[in-house]
């Protein structure tokens, strides 16, 4: 009996799983051709081949879905990187970047800039910290990286990693500090 139980669990999760997969996949796809906010739930639910029951089911918002999508995708590029010393940590974050480069302008468009602020928040704090020090030094980072990603795209994001490390990665924060008026 408890067998079954958890047959049907994982049965219903990995259902569940195709139809936030078809939603990201169908959102994505939408707003290659159009802007985000003329993409109507039901227009997405058509394209991802599920009913709007199951979008409610999974989401509250589009935002939501492309928050998920920022995330995973981040955490992907984070998680393929080398990250054996301080140069590598930079250059994979900065391949984070690379992989969002396809929809940062369609999102800057539709005026969703704060959802790249809610990814670093969540991809820094994967181990949920308690203690002040590293919420503050979370706080840093976020804010250096909302940053940094800030200038690259204002600047046709050009660069790509490497020239992104390279550009980067020497700073010393306490120089920075030392230079505010």
């Amino acid at each position: 009996m408890i067998k079954i139980a958890q047959d049907e669990k994982d049965t219903r999760k990995i259902a569940n799983n195709i139809v936030r997969e078809s939603l990201r996949e169908g959102l994505l796809q939408l707003i290659e051709r159009k802007q985000y906010d003329d993409i109507s739930v039901s227009e997405l639910t058509q394209k991802a081949g599920v009913s709007r029951v199951s979008f409610y089911r999974n989401y509250d918002s589009k935002d939501e879905i492309l928050l998920e999508y920022l995330v995973l995708t981040a955490n992907e590029a984070w998680d393929n990187a080398v990250k054996n010393t301080s140069r590598e940590k930079w250059m994979a974050a900065f391949k984070v970047f690379e992989a969002l480069r396809p929809v940062v302008g369609k999102l800057k468009l539709a005026g969703k800039d704060t959802l790249f602020y809610e990814m670093f928040k969540i991809i820094t704090n994967k181990d949920k910290t308690v203690r002040i020090e590293e919420d503050c030094q979370r706080a840093v980072l976020i804010g250096i990286f909302t940053g940094i990603f800030e200038w690259w795209r204002e600047n046709g994001m050009k660069e790509n990693a490497e020239e992104l490390t390279n550009r980067f990665a020497g700073i010393e924060l306490t120089n920075l500090v030392a230079k505010i008026r």
